[in-house]
């Protein structure tokens, strides 16, 4: 079982990838094809310091979506477009690890994003 401390530092070294590289980091929105529906820029610090093992992103930039789909993936990437994090999206009441509204996303409309939690297992 890992302390509190070493959560901690696990998760530090991991968000802190996302602030490495030539720009700030994003938040990416993928179809079912693995084409970007959404793009989204990461503050910087992309996270906040991590405390009992768990951590929430700082502000996550609106975005307009790109193209009509349905959004099924997503990864967080660094300023140089290296993959840090990655997972499923669904809507409420699913098991996925980003959660909105819809999964049907429109062309031209606006992708809005809430903080990101994450939490290190014991």
């Amino acid at each position: 079982m890992l302390t509190v401390l070493a959560r901690d530092a696990a998760l530090s070294a991991i968000v802190a990838l996302l602030d490495r590289g030539s720009k700030a980091g994003e938040l990416r929105v993928y179809n079912e094809r693995s084409e970007p529906l959404a793009v989204a820029q990461l503050s910087v610090p992309a996270f906040a310091t991590p405390r009992g093992g768990a951590t929430v992103s700082n502000a996550i930039a609106s975005a307009p979506i790109q193209t009509t789909g349905r959004a099924t993936t997503f990864a967080f990437v660094d300023g140089d477009g290296h993959e840090v994090l990655t997972g499923d999206v669904g809507v409420p009441g699913s098991t996925a690890n980003l959660i909105f509204p819809s999964v049907q996303w429109t062309k031209g409309e606006i992708a809005e994003f809430e903080p990101y939690h994450i939490t290190m297992p014991e």
